[in-house]
């Protein structure tokens, strides 16, 4: 008797949990689903590519500030003139002012302004896509670090590079070098990067 009436609670059971368990997700909740799941990422995404941006630019002031202190050391070591200038083809120096496609360090050993081969002492041409280098008229085409360790451009004075994304304008990051030849990070600045220096 017993065993029969346990038998009858389980089906009993069984037959009100079935609907439930075939019934499946109706087309409106599959709707719903996808509608909150496009209106979170539609409002997760312009943060996420805004924290890309910002790490891209570190990365890139980092490398930087590193190669300028390296070309600084380089100098005081060496007792001779080195400069750091941008470079499109990872060979020569440009003269647009545009460091955004990486950069080199030299020894001009020969007096001729420009980088040979066995002259270049590092060189830095794999910059974060996007990564934009805005730079002082003083240092629009090179910055060179004397044997004392005392820095200046193609003006005669040290500058100021400014480092932001081309898709994010909003933010910079700004990298400072003093006639002492000190290279620092300043205050990040809300301006655009396109801003005249």
């Amino acid at each position: 008797m017993n065993i029969t009436h346990n038998s009858m609670k389980m089906k009993n059971i069984s037959q009100l949990t079935r609907p439930w368990n075939s019934r499946g997700i109706t087309l409106v909740e599959s709707l719903i689903t996808l509608a909150i799941a496009a209106v979170t990422l539609s409002l997760a995404a312009p943060g996420y590519s805004s924290l890309l941006h910002k790490n891209d630019m570190r990365a890139a002031s980092g490398l930087l500030h590193t190669t300028l202190n390296v070309a600084r050391i380089e100098s005081v070591k060496r007792r001779r003139a080195i400069r750091v200038c941008p470079s499109a083809d990872s060979a020569s120096c440009r003269n647009d002012g545009d460091w955004s496609d990486g950069w080199l360090v030299f020894e001009d050993l020969n007096a001729n302004g420009a980088p040979d081969a066995a002259e270049i002492i590092q060189l830095v041409d794999s910059l974060e896509h996007g990564v934009a280098i805005e730079v002082s008229t003083s240092i629009d085409q090179y910055l060179q670090f004397e044997p004392t360790g005392i820095a200046g451009g193609n003006a005669g004075l040290a500058g100021e590079f400014r480092i932001c994304h081309e898709d994010s304008n909003a933010y910079s990051l700004v990298l400072g070098v003093s006639a002492a030849g000190q290279v620092s990070f300043k205050q990040s600045i809300q301006v655009d990067c396109s801003e005249a220096r």
